[in-house]
């Protein structure tokens, strides 16, 4: 997807009982600010990352509780 020279080209989500995994691939050396929702009305940041080579992991033990929880990568 891209916006505005937004680019963020895959990544995958790992689930187990105590934990969401998310990991994304953007840009090289490009901050990113994860939020996650349970609305997609109200968000909260649940980690921020930069990486060299533009893959960033994001670990949601929050994520893991039942119901419905939706991610957003914000530049």
């Amino acid at each position: 997807t891209t916006v505005s020279g937004f680019v963020l080209s895959g990544g995958s989500v790992n689930v187990s009982p105590a934990n969401i995994s998310l990991m994304l691939i953007g840009q090289p050396n490009v901050t990113y600010t994860i939020e996650a929702s349970t609305d997609l009305v109200n968000w909260v940041v649940i980690g921020t990352s930069t990486s060299p080579d533009g893959v960033i992991t994001i670990n949601d033990p929050a994520g893991s509780g039942g119901g419905l929880r939706f991610y957003r990568a914000r530049q």
